[in-house]
């Protein structure tokens, strides 16, 4: 799999095959997620934010799930500190 090439330094990943699929260990979620081009550039930009910048992991999160004005709405990558957000992607939820 080639994955995009970035301009923020790299920063090592936690990659195992798991049951024939190769994934990442995602600090902010505490579990291992398939390993796609999106996921990667997710994992490269927190732990950017994460060592570049010594932003708390605890204020970030990754694919979280709410609800605005009835319509799901899945959150890809977040910061949070005076109500800001960064990164955000715009999928609906199936369901």
């Amino acid at each position: 799999m080639k994955f995009p090439q970035l301009n923020i330094p790299f920063s090592p990943l936690k990659i195992k095959e798991q049951d024939g699929i190769v994934k990442v260990y995602d600090p902010l979620r505490d579990k291992l997620v398939a390993l796609t081009p999106e996921e990667y550039v997710r994992q490269q930009f927190t732990a950017w934010l994460h060592s570049a910048f010594n932003y708390p992991q605890s204020l970030m999160a990754n694919e979280i799930g709410i609800t605005v004005n009835g319509m799901k709405i899945r959150w890809s990558s977040t910061k949070t500190a005076r109500h800001c957000s960064l990164s955000n992607t715009k999928h609906r939820m199936s369901g």
